[in-house]
């Protein structure tokens, strides 16, 4: 695949992602999309469609040849979806934000679209082997995604403490659950399986149009890109696939995986991100702005990290 082509390809994953937005940004202008309707399907997300997506992303085979490789890959995952955290941290001093926007910016910074873009992105690329090593680094930040993610979310938006059944959620459960049954060798029934991931792959629209419901309902000057959004852009799309590219040359994987690991991290904010803010409280305005803002640019960096991955 040559360099060219390997740039309209991706952009055209990236795009297709707008098709949904576009539907639910319309949905709410013409209003058959409501404020009620929002929270419908923020809980329809929540409950049903993203735990069956964990679900079947990681109830995945493991080998023992691959098995070195997948722990380097879930240890990377966890390590830099920490690290934008002290990165962001820096960078919203610098902004001054209040609280609750900053907490938004922060989730934004550290947790990717990881399963929605990056699995096809990955397939594209490497193939199966690909998709596998995606999966085990979107296992680690979703561990996180629904512990301090939610915890980030919420910690300014009205619960003053974080309790063990928000930790131990339905999608933790999940994601843990897939990744044991993996490990003992265990795969669900082939209909089980089917309803599962017909289930999962729901959250991928639905996620869209509830970013694009909650971009309808916002005032349209909030839309024109601001100094943190555009902070965000450059660290979340630039600055960290750089400097995890640096840091994985001096890490033990084999160069397929440092590939991957670097592509994940260079996809736009989660999709997710305003349906767990707008559950708990938390800026779901600035979340949705954060997502079309890095998608949009990602129609143009994917491709260019892409290429530079597969010219070394």
């Amino acid at each position: 695949m040559n360099l060219l082509s390997s740039f309209f390809a991706l952009g055209g994953q990236v795009l297709v992602l707008f098709f949904f937005v576009a539907l639910g940004f319309l949905g709410k202008i013409r209003r058959f999309f409501t404020e009620e309707g929002d929270r419908f399907l923020s809980d329809l997300i929540y409950y049903y469609t993203m735990p069956a997506l964990s679900l079947v992303s990681t109830n995945i085979p493991i080998t023992p040849e691959v098995f070195a490789s997948a722990l380097g890959v879930l240890l990377l995952s966890l390590a830099w979806t920490v690290f934008p955290l002290s990165l962001g941290s820096l960078c919203t001093r610098y902004l001054n934000l209040p609280p609750k926007r900053r907490d938004a910016f922060l989730f934004a910074l550290a947790f990717g679209n990881v399963a929605y873009l990056g699995f096809p992105v990955a397939s594209l690329l490497w193939g199966k082997l690909g998709v596998f090593y995606a999966a085990i680094f979107t296992l680690g930040q979703n561990l996180l995604l629904w512990t301090l993610g939610i915890w980030l979310t919420e910690r300014h938006g009205g619960s003053s403490r974080m309790e063990w059944k928000q930790i131990l959620n339905i999608n933790v459960l999940a994601i843990s659950l897939g990744f044991l049954l993996s490990i003992l060798g265990i795969n669900f029934p082939p209909l089980v399986e089917e309803a599962l991931r017909g289930l999962g792959q729901a959250t991928v629209p639905l996620a869209l149009m509830l970013v694009g419901s909650n971009l309808g309902g916002q005032n349209p000057k909030l839309l024109v890109p601001s100094c943190p959004l555009i902070s965000l852009t450059f660290l979340k799309l630039l600055l960290l696939p750089l400097l995890i590219w640096i840091a994985v040359l001096h890490f033990p994987l084999e160069p397929l995986a440092k590939g991957v690991v670097i592509m994940e991290v260079a996809m736009p904010t989660a999709a997710i991100g305003p349906a767990i803010a707008q559950k708990h409280g938390g800026d779901h305005e600035f979340l949705s702005q954060g997502v079309l803002v890095t998608t949009l640019f990602s129609l143009f960096t994917i491709p260019l990290w892409a290429g530079l991955i597969l010219a070394k």
